[in-house]
C-alpha cells in the first residue's frame, strides 16, 4: 500500500528541483484519488544537504531528479545519492540537461539507484537551465516542457495505481524490468574542472540550438 510520496533532488539553479516537484506533485494528486488511506508528500534538496536522508521502504514512491553535465551526472551529486537506501521504495528516476543531450546520464541514475535497493518503474530525461549554462535557448522549462512533465507523471502514476491494486482492488501486479539505454563503465570521470565544464556546457550550447523534446521509459 503506497503511503507516501517522496522527491529527492540535486538542483544548484533550482530547474531539477522544479521538474521533480512538478512530477512529484502529479503522482500525489493523482494517488489522492486513489481508496489508499492517508497519503504524504515530502521534498528533499540534495544539494542543500538535509539534516538526514528520508527512510525509505517499499510503500513508498520516491522520484529522484539530477542534473546532467556534459553528458554525466554530477560527482557530488552521486556522492550524497549513495548516502539513501532504497529499501524497495518504487522510483521514478529524472534526469534535467541543458545540451542537445543527456549522455550516459540517465542510464547512471537508473544503475547507481538500481544498484542501491531503488525499485525503478519509470524513467524520463527533461530539459531545464542548469548551473554553467546560460542564453534565451534554456529560459527552461517552458509552457511545453510542463505539459510533457504533467504528461510523463499521469502515466507513472497510472502505472502506480495498477501496481498498488487501485484499478482493480486487491490485485497487485510485478513491474516488468525497464531498460534504459546506456553503457558500462559508468561514470568514467574525465578531471575537468568545474570553469572547465562550464565552459564546455555553454560550448555545445552554442552548436546545438534545436529544440530537443523529452523522452521516457515506463
Amino acid at each position: 500500500m503506497v503511503n507516501r510520496i517522496v522527491g529527492l533532488h540535486f538542483s544548484p539553479r533550482g530547474g531539477t528541483a522544479t521538474i521533480t516537484e512538478r512530477i512529484t506533485g502529479e503522482i500525489f494528486d493523482k494517488l489522492s484519488e486513489c481508496d489508499l488511506g492517508e497519503v504524504t508528500c515530502e521534498s528533499y534538496d540534495l544539494f542543500r544537504r538535509p539534516e538526514e536522508m528520508p527512510e525509505l521502504d517499499e510503500n513508498t514512491v520516491v522520484v529522484i531528479g539530477m542534473p546532467t553535465r556534459i553528458g554525466k551526472l554530477p560527482m557530488p551529486a552521486i556522492r550524497l545519492l549513495r548516502e539513501a537506501q532504497g529499501a524497495g521504495a518504487m522510483t521514478v528516476d529524472v534526469v534535467s540537461y541543458g545540451t542537445n543531450s543527456y549522455g550516459n546520464a540517465l542510464y547512471e541514475l537508473y544503475d547507481l539507484t538500481d544498484g542501491q535497493g531503488f525499485k525503478v518503474i519509470g524513467a524520463g530525461a527533461f530539459i531545464a537551465k542548469h548551473a554553467g549554462v546560460s542564453g534565451d535557448v534554456l529560459k527552461r522549462p517552458d509552457a511545453e516542457d510542463i505539459k510533457e512533465i504533467i504528461d510523463f507523471a499521469s502515466a507513472v502514476a497510472s502505472k502506480i495505481k495498477r501496481l498498488a491494486g487501485c484499478d482493480v482492488e486487491g490485485l497487485r501486479i510485478k513491474p516488468a524490468p525497464l531498460y534504459v539505454d546506456g553503457k558500462r563503465p559508468v561514470h568514467r570521470i574525465s578531471r575537468v574542472s568545474p570553469k572547465a565544464a562550464a565552459a564546455a556546457e555553454l560550448a555545445l550550447e552554442k552548436i546545438f540550438v534545436k529544440r530537443k523534446k523529452s523522452e521516457w521509459h515506463l
